[in-house]
């Protein structure tokens, strides 16, 4: 009888390096992420993270403004800049 996950752990293993005393912060991998406002500040948050779960040593949250602080105090592992506001588009 056939599971769902035949073949799929050996998959991701061979996907996930092990770590290595000679590995510094970036050599793991690097992620950006571009999202978030004021009122939308969960998905930058989680796809960060995320990333870091799956074995990235960096992750940049790109936000508004705006969402600058409190995406900050999600957490102290992610580097969060500011990069755009609100104010710079049309309200639709």
């Amino acid at each position: 009888m056939k599971t769902w996950n035949d073949g799929k752990t050996i998959a991701i293993e061979r996907c996930v390096l092990p770590l290595d005393a000679s590995l510094h912060k970036g050599s793991s991998g690097r992620v950006g992420v571009l999202g978030g406002s004021a009122r939308y500040t969960g998905a930058p948050y989680y796809a960060a993270m995320a990333s870091l779960q799956a074995g990235a040593d960096l992750a940049f949250v790109f936000c508004a403004q705006e969402a600058t602080l409190p995406i900050k105090s999600y957490s102290p592992e992610l580097m969060v800049a500011p990069v755009y506001s609100a104010s710079d588009f049309d309200p639709v």
